[in-house]
């Protein structure tokens, strides 16, 4: 269950840090390491899930079943990758002025 919530709340903690980064390089590497840490609180969850089956959290607000762990997985690995790939085109687009530190 705290790992459900972590799932919830990482990716907000983030996005919030993020914000406040103005490095370019720094805030791809600390989005590589976020997403990192959402994928493996995502893997933790469905150890989880595969150790005790549905998992219910919040008065029964949150249900996590076998179909919403296969999105989970999917989602967090997915956003992994794209945040590993992504961070290399960004700073290319910076370095050849395609983007400039305004836009």
């Amino acid at each position: 269950m705290t790992a459900l919530y972590c799932l919830l709340l990482v990716p907000c903690f983030a996005t919030i840090s993020m914000a406040f980064v103005g490095h370019f390089r720094f805030a791809g590497i600390l989005n590589a390491w976020f997403s990192v840490l959402t994928f493996a609180i995502a893997l933790f969850l469905g150890y989880a899930f595969w150790q005790q089956g549905e998992i219910f959290a919040a008065d029964l607000q949150l249900h996590v079943d076998a179909l919403s762990m296969i999105f989970i997985l999917l989602i967090a690995f997915v956003g992994m990758t794209t945040a590993f790939f992504s961070n290399h085109y960004m700073w290319h687009n910076f370095e050849h002025k395609i983007i400039s530190a305004r836009r």
